[in-house]
């Protein structure tokens, strides 16, 4: 299989797409994405938005709300050798949007993982 580990700039690319992905869905943007490369398995530790959320807290005397994203980690695992692919992600939007991102920028097809 055609298979080449990313450069730094494809990284870019991939951490850049999954940032318009999620700012689309209102989970913002500030996608991080870690590769560790681990003999047949290329292992990608995904860093991004959850919704929002709104707590109280106590300030002095006096009760306020603060609103905050918290972040969330996704994880793919990439079989290089038999080009499986193992996805550990909340939504299966995400998941899909995995494959279709893997699929492209590692193999050069977007189908290359069926999404059904």
């Amino acid at each position: 299989m055609p298979f080449q580990l990313p450069t730094t700039v494809v990284i870019n690319a991939m951490e850049k797409r999954l940032s318009t992905f999620n700012r689309d869905r209102h989970r913002g943007g500030g996608t991080a994405l870690w590769m560790h490369d681990v003999g047949d398995v290329l292992a990608f530790v995904v860093r991004r938005g959850e919704n929002l959320k709104r707590g109280e807290y106590i300030e002095g005397e006096k009760s306020r709300y603060q609103v905050q994203r918290p972040a969330g980690y996704d994880t793919i695992l990439v079989q290089k050798q038999l080009g499986e692919l193992h996805v550990h992600a909340s939504l299966i939007s995400e998941h899909r949007e995995y494959c279709r991102l893997i699929g492209e920028y590692l193999f050069g097809d977007e189908d290359f993982f069926p999404t059904s």
